[in-house]
């Protein structure tokens, strides 16, 4: 059985925007805190990479589309170390994420069409690599370090970090 690109994406893509819009419904149901936001951003910035990426697959021509998933993947892993930090009772230097999010775009539009799919890449790589090692190591830390769900997660990201190193 063979999976042409443009299928996978799509069906990646709703697996993403299913879990996202799960988590984000909980979230405003049960609480609405500072984490849950923050995890919400590293989900909707997941959903975004995934249009991204598809709009590229479809459309080679709208090559910039590049850039905006390579720094929306970069958030979504940022993100999701910056919440990790909160849960941990420490500031989320989200402000951080978001400027690594900028780096990888802006690394990416300087490439242009010429970059092709791996546009930014190496600057992409880099940050996502070093902010899943950071959450890893926020995961098994203060309070996080109580949590069951934690030491998956830091498994997780440990394994992202290794993959993108």
């Amino acid at each position: 059985m063979s999976i042409n690109p443009q299928t996978l994406l799509l069906v990646n893509g709703y697996v993403v925007a299913l879990a996202a819009f799960t988590f984000i419904v909980n979230s405003l149901l049960a609480r609405s805190d500072a984490i849950a936001k923050t995890w919400s951003l590293a989900f909707v910035a997941g959903i975004l990479t995934t249009l991204s990426y598809a709009v590229y697959s479809f459309t080679p021509e709208a090559w910039w589309t590049v850039a905006v998933g390579n720094a929306a993947v970069t958030l979504s892993v940022a993100a999701m170390w910056s919440g990790c930090r909160q849960f941990n009772d420490r500031p989320s230097l989200l402000w951080v994420s978001f400027a690594a999010s900028a780096v990888v775009g802006m690394s990416a539009l300087f490439e242009g069409s010429d970059g092709g799919a791996w546009a930014g890449g190496a600057a992409m790589f880099v940050l996502i690599a070093a902010f899943a090692a950071l959450a890893s190591t926020e995961c098994v830390r203060d309070q996080l370090r109580a949590s069951r769900n934690a030491r998956p997660l830091a498994g997780v990201f440990m394994l992202l970090s290794a993959y993108y190193s």
